[in-house]
């Protein structure tokens, strides 16, 4: 019977039998395609000096900044939880973090527990529900990254009932908060030839448990003092892919902050992905033959020529024959973007699906070549997750540079009025002398009496001056505002944004949408996303630039 479950009760016990009817199908939700999955476990394994730690915070940084991949898709913006057990944490992985680009403030570091006001090391046997308040308390946790997954076992890691016992919270733990974990560990050691699954250390249930497991391997190098090079290998996958992979390096890096100068290594990957099995991979590079790249953008590039050179076609139906051709949208997408082929909607309603054409896209004429290359942060930040060949720091290699505005010069200060001199105080009028009394009349023979002499009247008191009021102290002189000088606001990067946020709009909402679909205030998001994504800090730039990509009307 449809729409119900039943319940078999043994000793207190229930069992729960649902038809597979009720329950909804769910797509796979990706932070990276087909490399990091939401609510799956993955591992990454690999030989010490392989910089598997490194590559961890590479993406540690793509998901903190909602920045890039390797394969030029964009991340999602979320916060990560980083727990190690393998290195320091302010003298290595702190430094690393900020070498790498990493929003610090996304990035959190899980040190120990707290337990009756004193400090122990965290226990992922105990303290498990613990992690999951503060996951659910820091809210958008999108990665966790644990180094190494070895210590997650509290029993035999290379006994398969315990390592999957004590792997299984962590599974709970991912599906239930939307996360992907991340676990590091090693290889096994003289494992050279073996097959890549083999490879990993401790139990195979590992590997059995992981939807995800990639390889890291380095290269020989003839030269000493160049950069270690490196693969990174997909060995196995149970929902997509478990092939290709990427080329990349580890280079030191200088720099200063706080204050101090500070020298760490760093990941830059090569833009072209790597095709084949692992197998074949790790067969060619161990025995010094050429590892052969795949210009699979340069494939896709000549597959979007020759397929949309009948005329526009829809975003589904591009998708749909590059998998027949077996290539992948990654492929495709960065292939879209270096042809600057034209995706816009097929008519003016707010459902009508993306198609694509070969027009001339107005945004891409940013990235003509110029004269001059800009001294911008972003392609400094960009320098420091891809190499110097790759499309994303390339659009800003070729980017026109701006002239900038003379800045205004600041008005003069006014001069202060002199104060007015006080008015001297009127002297006080003397006083009147008073009238010497008469003398007396001596006695003389009567007379006729003398009418008395009437009194002299008393002089009034003048009158006090009124003191003169002070006059009044002159306004002060409002102080003219200083007018800011007039940042310019740079094309190439204008340009970079508009195209990134057209992107993520795509990648979002593929295929069309409904305006009641569309989250409250999303083109305000994704520009936010895309600020994010290239280490916009500063409040003025932020603004000039949210600005401006309001005004270019990117999602029209």
């Amino acid at each position: 019977m449809l729409g119900k479950s039943y319940s078999f009760r043994s000793y207190g016990t229930d069992v729960q039998l649902v038809p597979a009817s009720d329950i909804a199908p769910t797509p796979i939700a990706w932070l990276w395609e087909y490399y990091l999955a939401v609510g799956k476990l993955h591992i990454l394994g690999g030989a010490p000096g392989t910089g598997k730690t490194n590559l961890a915070i590479n993406q540690i940084s793509a998901v903190s900044t909602g920045g890039f991949w390797p394969d030029g898709t964009s991340a999602p913006l979320g916060k990560v939880i980083f727990w190690t057990c393998e290195d320091g944490i302010d003298d290595t992985i702190v430094v690393r973090l900020i070498a790498a680009g990493a929003n610090m403030n996304n990035v959190h570091i899980l040190r120990g527990t707290v337990e009756r006001g004193r400090e122990r090391s965290f226990d992922f046997a105990t303290d498990i529900d613990l992690l999951e308040a503060k996951i659910q308390e820091l809210g958008n946790v999108k990665l966790i990254v644990i180094d190494s997954i070895a210590q997650v076992v509290s029993g035999d890691a290379n006994k398969n009932t315990d390592v999957r016992k004590s792997l299984t919270p962590l599974l709970d733990l991912a599906e239930k908060n939307g996360c992907a974990i991340l676990g590091i560990t090693h290889l096994n050691k003289n494992s050279k030839g073996k097959e890549p699954i083999d490879r990993i250390n401790g139990s195979i249930a590992y590997v059995a448990v992981a939807r995800i497991v990639m390889l890291t391997i380095r290269l020989k190098s003839e030269d000493p003092d160049e950069s270690p090079k490196c693969l990174l290998l997909r060995v196995k996958s149970n929902i997509g892919p478990d092939d290709g992979g990427f080329e990349y390096r580890i280079d030191n890096i200088n720099y200063w902050y706080g204050g101090q100068s500070f020298r760490t290594s760093t990941i830059r990957f090569c833009s072209t992905p790597l095709k084949g099995s692992a197998k074949d991979i790790l067969r060619s590079a161990e025995s010094d033959g050429p590892v052969e790249a795949t210009g699979a953008v340069a494939s896709a590039a000549q597959f979007l020529a020759e397929f949309l050179a009948e005329g526009p076609k829809s975003a589904q139906e591009v998708e749909h024959r590059a998998r027949e051709a077996g290539i992948s949208m990654s492929a495709v997408k960065r292939a879209k973007l270096k042809m600057g082929v034209l995706s816009q909607r097929q008519n003016s309603g707010p459902s009508s699906p993306f198609c694509w054409s070969l027009e001339q896209n107005p945004v891409q004429e940013a990235y003509l070549p110029a004269s001059n290359v800009p001294t911008s942060d972003v392609r400094e930040t960009l320098l420091r997750r891809f190499s110097p060949d790759h499309p994303h720091v390339q659009r800003f290699a070729q980017a026109p540079t701006c002239t900038p505005i003379n800045p205004v010069a600041p008005v003069a200060p006014v001069a202060p009025v002199a104060p007015v001199a006080p008015v001297a105080p009127v002297a006080p009028v003397a006083p009147v002398a008073p009238v010497a009394p008469v003398a007396s009349v001596a006695s003389v023979a009567p007379v006729a009496p003398v009418a008395s002499v009437a009194p002299v009247a008393s002089v009034a008191s003048v009158a006090s001056v009124a003191s003169v009021a002070p006059v009044a102290s002159v306004a002060s002189v409002a102080s003219v505002a200083s007018v800011a000088s007039v940042a310019p606001v740079d094309e190439g990067i204008l340009s970079f944004l508009i195209k990134g946020c057209q992107e993520l709009f795509n990648k979002r909402y593929p295929g069309g949408y409904d305006d009641d679909d569309l989250p409250l205030n999303f083109q305000q998001n994704i520009c936010e996303e895309m600020l994010d994504s290239i280490c916009l800090d500063d409040e003025d730039q932020r603004d000039k630039y949210t600005e401006a990509l309001k005004k270019s009307g990117w999602y029209m």
